[in-house]
């Protein structure tokens, strides 16, 4: 292939009436089952241990099928590395991309084996439910006597319940993971004699929507002459970086045991926040043949310093910015499944909006309704509250008007401060105001009923030489005769107008007739419908106090 590499292995996967369990394959990739399906030894002494991971990866499903190439990658001569990579689809629904694969390398030789690494991973991209899932692990892999173990997570959504999380080793102990993750494995390194000696340090590092997690962990267990040894120490920290701040939990612990009596136990846990100032607290326990001592420690170190400047950001203008976007406006069908209207784009700002259907502004860009501390990482600049009041259509205030909240998906850690248990125990993503849906959601749309259309044409010589009282250059005027149906739309009709415009030239006929419009019109009182009919509306520049809305109201015909 090049560049050393080298093609060891080709081959293919296809399941008919088969589907794919993500959490499954993750589980394999946790459990080496992965390899198994991938390139197997022999496949025929593996046969039982092959088709229970793949009924357990690929279970039955009617209707739906997984194919895919997998391929074995080497790297260098004699091979180093070796590579079992495969790409899995399953359609029609749903549809998801999967990514497996398995990483093995021995160094320098298998003859004389000081590095062994194998690692597996599996990623699944699930076009229909939106979501991404990835999961590695080290399995059997070691440096000289020092064994190697460790589990990575990813998780993403970003539908309906959007989430984001990577999880190297595990989380702090007091997070709160989603429901339906897998436990985890520490990122480790450990020795261990038999029953002499053990020693072990892991670690982990997670980032979450809310947080910056990581910890380690070292432990000690010794035997020898009739007594045992144990102890170890370990922090958690959660990092906040602008300003700078952290706050660890310690703990540190030791034992001595002369068969079953304790002779020595030294116990202390502590809480670290820093560094502007340090601040101690904890406890330490202490017990010596029997004897219990318990001691309480609280301490501040340095002086508080004025922290340097924080970037200051005007959220406001952020935000007028925000919903002048396109995207910001859109129109809300109606309810049901009405017949379809065909709404006419009448400018490049128009937002076009169906007879009976509403006006839906919103933006992710900050939540709306109530105050914000802060924004990221960045200080607040101006107002720290922002609400759309007053809409209008024109230059008419609208009393009456339907209105609702339009909710988005917000991270509060980038708008509040939050304490550290609000931090480890909020979810990753909250549903926030973030605008409004304007027009009442009650209006539905009934049957369509179809119309003709039937008009006379009057000409007059635009130069006042026709019979009647016209000024020279009227327009001409023309009538419609009949109009023999109208649309109904629930409680309102939808009328045609055609309207006529003369030509530049002077020539009697010279006329031409501009494209019909629509408009929605009460059935009662004959006047144009609010919000809800047919109003094309445009975006404006959005002030914190009020957001203008216009529309175009177009003509009647009685």
């Amino acid at each position: 292939l090049g560049f050393g590499f080298t093609l060891n292995g080709l081959g293919g996967l296809i399941g008919v009436n088969r589907g794919l369990d993500k959490e499954a394959l993750g589980e394999g990739v946790r459990t080496g089952a992965l390899d198994a399906i991938l390139f197997p030894e022999d496949a025929v002494a593996e046969a039982p241990r092959i088709l229970a991971a793949l009924d357990a990866v690929f279970p039955k499903q009617q209707g739906q099928y997984v194919f895919g190439p997998v391929a074995k990658i080497g790297w260098g001569t004699p091979t180093l590395i070796e590579i079992d990579v495969g790409v899995v689809l399953q359609v029609p629904d749903p549809f998801t991309i999967s990514l497996l694969g398995s990483l093995s390398s021995v160094l320098p030789s298998e003859e004389a084996p000081i590095v062994v690494l194998n690692v597996d991973v599996a990623g699944t991209l699930d076009v229909t439910a939106g979501t991404l899932q990835i999961s590695s692990s080290l399995r059997d892999s070691r440096v000289l006597q020092l064994d190697l173990s460790g589990d990575m997570e990813v998780r993403a959504s970003y539908l309906d319940d959007p989430t984001f999380l990577i999880a190297i080793g595990g989380f702090h102990p007091d997070f709160t993971p989603p429901a339906g993750f897998p436990a985890m494995r520490r990122l480790a390194v450990s020795f261990d004699t038999g029953d002499d000696l053990r020693i072990q340090l892991g670690g982990y590092f997670a980032l979450t929507s809310n947080t910056v997690q990581f910890g380690a962990e070292l432990s000690l267990w010794a035997k020898e002459l009739g007594f045992t040894a144990e102890g170890g120490t370990s922090f958690d920290a959660l990092i906040q970086f602008s300003p700078f701040h952290f706050t660890v939990d310690l703990h540190a612990w030791l034992s001595i045991r002369a068969g079953n009596l304790d002779l020595l136990g030294v116990d202390l846990a502590g809480h670290l926040d820093g560094p502007n100032p340090w601040k101690v607290s904890g406890t330490a326990t202490f017990k010596i043949c029997g004897v219990k001592k318990h001691l309480d420690v609280a301490a501040t170190f340095g002086t508080k310093e004025q922290e340097p400047p924080r970037e200051v950001v005007v959220v406001e203008d952020l935000l007028v910015a925000e919903l002048e976007r396109e995207d910001a406006w859109s129109a809300v069908g109606p309810e049901g499944d009405p017949d379809p209207v065909v709404l006419v784009q009448e400018s490049e700002d128009a937002c076009e909006v169906h007879p009976a259907g509403r006006v839906r502004v919103a933006q992710r860009l900050v939540p709306l309704g109530i105050d914000i501390e802060h924004y990221g990482v960045a200080a607040l600049g101006g107002a720290t509250r922002f609400e759309l009041t007053s809409p209008r259509l024109g230059t008419h205030a609208i009393e009456d008007v339907a209105r609702e909240s339009a909710v988005e998906w917000f991270a509060a850690a980038q708008f509040f401060d939050l304490s550290k248990q609000e931090k480890l125990s909020s979810p990753s993503f909250e549903r926030m105001t973030a605008g409004e849906v304007l027009g009442d959601r009650g209006t539905t749309a009934g049957d369509a009923q179809p119309f003709t259309c039937d008009h006379e044409v009057v000409y007059r010589d635009p130069n006042g030489r026709s019979k009647g009282r016209e000024r020279p250059g009227a327009v001409v005027a023309a009538s419609a005769k009949a109009i023999e149906r109208a649309v109904a739309f629930g409680g309102a009709l939808v009328s045609r107008t055609i309207t006529r415009a003369p030509r530049s030239t002077k020539s009697a006929g010279a006329f031409a007739v501009s494209d019909p419009v629509y408009v929605g019109i009460d059935a009662t009182t004959g006047a144009a419908a609010g919000i809800g009919a047919s109003y094309f509306v445009t975006r404006s520049a959005a002030a914190t106090e009020h957001v203008v809305v216009h529309a175009y109201e177009r003509e009647l015909m009685k």
